[in-house]
């Protein structure tokens, strides 16, 4: 499996009380120096694949209706040294739906 796999698998487990690791999961993937060509992937494999495209039609609204608690959750996992100006769910948004 490779990183846009992983994405994929986490786009509906990440609203999931349990599953708050996969936030920041999602987040650091798409993360440069990768980041760019993981999203690209994404947008193809949603283009050729239903399946896929529903998955991150998920993530999309999580993202859209939840962005505090994503970015919170991006929070609680990230190394507390690192300052990011901007929100996870917002960069997250913008790589892959815009």
């Amino acid at each position: 499996m490779d990183e846009a796999g992983l994405i994929l698998f986490k786009c509906d487990s990440v609203k999931q009380a349990k599953r708050i690791r996969d936030a920041f999961d999602v987040y650091f993937l798409l993360a440069p120096p990768k980041g760019t060509a993981i999203a690209a992937r994404l947008k193809g494999l949603s283009a050729t694949f239903p399946q896929v495209s529903q998955q991150l039609i998920l993530l999309e609204a999580f993202l859209r209706d939840h962005a505090n608690k994503f970015d919170d959750n991006v929070y609680a996992y990230m190394d507390h040294r690192v300052v990011i100006h901007h929100s996870p769910a917002q960069y997250v948004r913008v790589l892959l739906f815009a």
